[in-house]
Formats: C-alpha cells, sequence, structure tokens
C-alpha cells in the first residue's frame, strides 16, 4: 500500500515562506540583504537585529515557521518508521519486539502529528482567514482530524494503561490458566509470540496513516486557499 502524498502541505511551506520574507523587506529590508548575501557561506553567523527580533509581526512568523518544521519533522519521523516497520529483524531485538516497539512509537507520532498540524491549522488560520475564525469554525473544519485523534488513543493508551498485548495471553483459553498457575514465563518470549499479530496489524497501520495524511493534505489546501496571493516583483535593493 502507497503513502498518501501530502504535497499540499509543501505547497503550504512555500506560500508562507514567500508571505514571510515579503513581510521582513518590509520591516527590515537592508537586514534582508545582508541576510542573504552572508548565508551564501555561512547562515548561523549573521544575527538578527534587534529591532526585527523584538517585532511582533516577526514573532508571529517565527512561531509559524516553527510550527510548520515540526509538522515536517514529524511526518518524516512516521515514514522512517513505516521503514522500520517492514524491516526483517533487528540485530539486537527479536521480531516480536522490534514490531512491539515500532508499533507503539508509530501510534505516538501519528497522534503527535495531528496535535502539531492542529496548532499550525489553527495560527495560520486566525492570522490570515476573515473573518476570524471562531472555536466553532475550527471545531468543525478539525472534526474529522479529532476523530482520528481519538481512534489513536485507543491503540495508544494501553501501553501507558491497563491493557494491550498482554490481554491477548490473558483471554487465550490456554495461556490464561498458563499465567495464574506459572510465573516462570519470560516476557521476550511472549512479546516474539505475538510477531505473527503484529504484522497482520500493518497494513491497518498504513491505513490509519494515510487516512490522516490525506486529511492533512486536504486542510492545506484551504490554508492555501486564505493566504493572500504573492505577488512576483523584482527586489530593489536598499539604499544605503
Amino acid at each position: 500500500m502507497r503513502i498518501s502524498s501530502t504535497r499540499n502541505l509543501k505547497k503550504l511551506k512555500n506560500r508562507l515562506t514567500g508571505l514571510a520574507c515579503k513581510d521582513l523587506i518590509q520591516l527590515s529590508p537592508g537586514y534582508v540583504f545582508q541576510y542573504f548575501e552572508t548565508s551564501l557561506t555561512n547562515p548561523m553567523l549573521y544575527e538578527l537585529p534587534q529591532s526585527v527580533s523584538n517585532n511582533a509581526d516577526f514573532q508571529k512568523w517565527r512561531t509559524i515557521s516553527v510550527d510548520l518544521a515540526d509538522v515536517e519533522f514529524q511526518k518524516h519521523r512516521i515514514l522512517v518508521c513505516l521503514r522500520l516497520l517492514s524491516a526483517e529483524k533487528h540485530p539486537y531485538v527479536s521480531r516480536g519486539e522490534w514490531l512491539d516497539h515500532e508499533q507503539l512509537y508509530w501510534a505516538v507520532l501519528l497522534q503527535g502529528l495531528i496535535s502539531k498540524f492542529d496548532k499550525l491549522f489553527k495560527e495560520v488560520h486566525r492570522r490570515f482567514h476573515r473573518p476570524k475564525p471562531t472555536n466553532s469554525d475550527f471545531h468543525k473544519l478539525l472534526s474529522t482530524l479529532e476523530q482520528y485523534h481519538d481512534m489513536l488513543k485507543g491503540l495508544r493508551d494501553p501501553a501507558a494503561h491497563p491493557g494491550g498485548p498482554v490481554r491477548i495471553f490473558g483471554d487465550d483459553v490456554n495461556l490464561g490458566p498458563y499465567l495464574v498457575f506459572r510465573g516462570d514465563y519470560d516476557i521476550g518470549s511472549m512479546i516474539n509470540g505475538l510477531s505473527d499479530f503484529y504484522s497482520e496489524q500493518i497494513p491497518t497501520i498504513k491505513l490509519y496513516t494515510n487516512l490522516v495524511f490525506k486529511e492533512v493534505n486536504r486542510l492545506s489546501s484551504i490554508l492555501i486557499a486564505s493566504l493572500p496571493q504573492l505577488v512576483s516583483k523584482p527586489l530593489a535593493k536598499p539604499p544605503k
């Protein structure tokens, strides 16, 4: 199963970056030119002028940019996790232990992506959409994403609360009594015994991932539609 594209998230990033640069040019054109000249050799050497860094509008852009990078970082983590789930084995743990760890990590990551994108969506929508959105507007727009968030709680919470894979053993007609009468079972062997069960869950994991990615892609298109249009003009060098 192919993982759904989030190309609108990339488009959103490009549009927001363009708008941020446009605003920053208006705030401090001299800084923009010096930054790009200096960043050709080392982007970390040139510090932001205090007049710019203290500007409230620039701080809003910083927040949006960090939130956007946070979403991208989380998406990358999820894609790495999916590749690791497809790996046949790991040199230091059993197949069952590997799948147990990665599937739990996947649930945490995907739920985290929803929370991070929720924050980004609200930040951008409040800044650009007119009339200004209300909490009720956000609830309607983000209702599907919230449903996915709650759905993932059911997969993630058993690791932190009673429940989870051990219940499969406890409910088994043969293994249940074994847990009651024998205390010499090995947890590692028990987890490895669930490798077939975990392997069967991988298609469902990819399905859930696609559902969330498609919704992120759809909501990104809504944000793009709310953004002002960028007009490309030659950039005149500011007077010295």
